[in-house]
C-alpha cells in the first residue's frame, strides 16, 4: 500500500468580520489539508487569546462577548511533520457611536442669513447630513467634515435636517428644525420731537422684492386758554404710502425719519416759545403746533431670489 504524505496548506477568509460589543463572534473557519492531518492552532498576533472567551474546535474559533481589544489579527496555523503553514484574518469589534458635538434641536433664520451645523461623532463614525421631505440644492447647500452649510437662506429651505453617523453595525441620527421668516425692518424717531428728523441708512440684506410702508407723523399740539375757542387742539395724523421695490443685495438706502411736530405756541407780538400759554401766563394767538415729517417706516422683503 502507497501512502503519499503532504505539507499542511490552509484556505481561511482573510476578513474583516465585524461585531458588536458583547456579542459572539465566530471567526471564518481554518480550513487545512495535509498528510498526517495537520494540528490546527490560533492565536491573536498581538496580545493573549482570552481562554475563558474561547471556544475552539475542528479549526473554527469563536469569542463570545466580543469587547474592544479583541479587536486584531488572529493566525491560524496548521503543522504536521512535514512543515507548517499560517494565515491571518481580521476582526474588527464595534462599540455604538456618541455625538461629540450635537447641533441645535430648533434654528431660526432669516432668509439671506447664512446656516452653518457642526455635528461629530465617536469612533471614528463617517458624518452625512440629509434633509427631510426637501430637494438639496448643490449650489447653496453643502456637507463637508460633518458640517452643514446653507447659504442665501430662503423661506423654501425651512424643515427637517438630519445628521447621521454611521459604523458598519451602527446608525444613530439626530435632527435640527431650521426655520426661515421674513424679518421686518422698523425705523423710528425713538420717541424724539422735531420737523427736522434724522437720516437713517439701510443695507439691503438681499435681492428681493420689498415691501415699504410709510406713515406721516402727526401735528404737534396746541393749547389756549384764551378767545372764543379756548382749549387744547391735537394735531393732525399724517399720510400713509406703502408700494413694493425691487431691491438689489448691497443697495445702501437713506432713510429720511422724521418726528412727530413740536407743541410750540406763538405769543402775542411775534415772540415764539415752547412753553404752554398757561406756563407764561399769557394769552397766544390762534395757531396750531408745528407739523410733523415721517415718523415710521417699515420694511418687509416679500418674495427672495436666487
Amino acid at each position: 500500500m502507497l501512502t503519499v504524505e503532504a505539507p499542511p496548506r490552509i484556505q481561511l477568509d482573510p476578513g474583516p468580520t465585524h461585531v458588536k460589543t458583547g456579542q459572539t463572534v465566530r471567526l471564518p473557519k481554518c480550513f487545512a489539508t495535509g498528510f498526517p492531518t495537520p494540528v490546527v492552532t490560533w492565536r491573536i498576533v498581538k496580545g493573549v487569546l482570552p481562554r475563558n472567551r474561547v471556544v475552539s474546535s475542528k479549526g473554527s474559533l469563536s469569542l463570545i462577548a466580543a469587547e474592544n481589544k479583541d479587536t486584531g489579527l488572529y493566525e491560524c496555523t496548521a503543522k504536521n511533520r512535514l512543515g507548517h503553514e499560517s494565515s491571518v484574518t481580521y476582526v474588527v469589534v464595534w462599540s455604538p457611536p456618541t455625538f461629540v458635538k450635537k447641533p441645535p434641536g430648533k434654528v431660526n433664520k432669516y432668509i439671506g442669513d447664512k446656516l452653518a451645523l457642526h455635528c461629530s461623532a465617536s469612533d471614528q463614525a463617517s458624518i452625512s447630513w440629509k434633509r427631510v421631505g426637501g430637494g438639496w440644492e448643490r449650489e447653496r447647500m453643502t456637507d463637508q467634515n460633518g458640517t452643514l452649510t446653507i447659504t442665501s437662506l430662503k423661506e423654501t429651505d425651512s424643515g427637517s435636517y438630519v445628521c447621521e453617523a454611521k459604523l458598519p453595525l451602527y446608525n444613530i441620527d439626530t435632527a435640527t428644525s431650521l426655520k426661515v421668516t421674513v424679518p421686518l425692518y422698523n425705523f423710528t424717531t425713538n420717541g424724539h420731537k422735531g420737523r427736522l428728523g434724522d437720516i437713517q441708512q439701510f443695507t439691503v440684506p438681499t435681492t428681493a422684492r420689498y415691501l415699504i410702508k410709510a406713515w406721516g407723523a402727526r401735528g404737534g399740539t396746541h393749547s389756549t386758554d384764551y378767545g372764543d375757542y379756548p382749549g387744547t387742539y391735537y394735531g393732525g395724523k399724517g399720510a400713509f404710502k406703502e408700494g413694493i421695490f425691487r431691491l438689489n443685495k448691497g443697495t445702501v438706502l437713506n432713510i429720511v425719519v422724521g418726528q412727530r411736530g413740536g407743541n410750540s405756541v406763538e405769543v402775542k407780538g411775534g415772540q415764539s416759545t415752547s412753553r404752554t400759554a398757561a406756563e407764561l401766563g399769557l394769552s397766544v394767538e390762534d395757531n396750531a403746533g408745528t407739523g410733523g415729517g415721517e415718523e415710521v417706516l417699515f420694511i418687509h422683503p416679500l418674495i427672495h431670489f436666487c
